[in-house]
């Protein structure tokens, strides 16, 4: 549920319609992956019948910085803060 507040988060900021956030929850549920694999996959240049064109562009920053958390998060895995062992989740 982290990632789909995240994708309304970033479609409202963005001022899609609300129409664009069932579209891609519909989309990936036809397809059998999440909604975060989906908006990936739009950004990646694939074409997924039934969601508006001009989202790959409003998605592309959400994307890229849930990717960056990602290296981030595997970055700091392992290491030590404090003395506390650090660990993505």
């Amino acid at each position: 549920m982290m990632w789909l507040k995240l994708i309304l988060y970033s479609l409202i900021n963005s001022h899609l319609v609300w129409q664009s956030i069932e579209d891609i929850q519909e989309q990936a549920r036809k397809q059998g992956i999440t909604s975060m694999e989906l908006c990936e996959r739009i950004v990646d240049g694939e074409m997924v019948a039934g969601v508006k064109t001009g989202l790959k562009k409003n998605l592309s920053p959400f994307v890229k910085t849930v990717r960056e958390l990602r290296v981030s998060a595997k970055r700091v895995s392992g290491h030590t803060v404090r003395g506390h062992p650090c660990q993505a989740r």
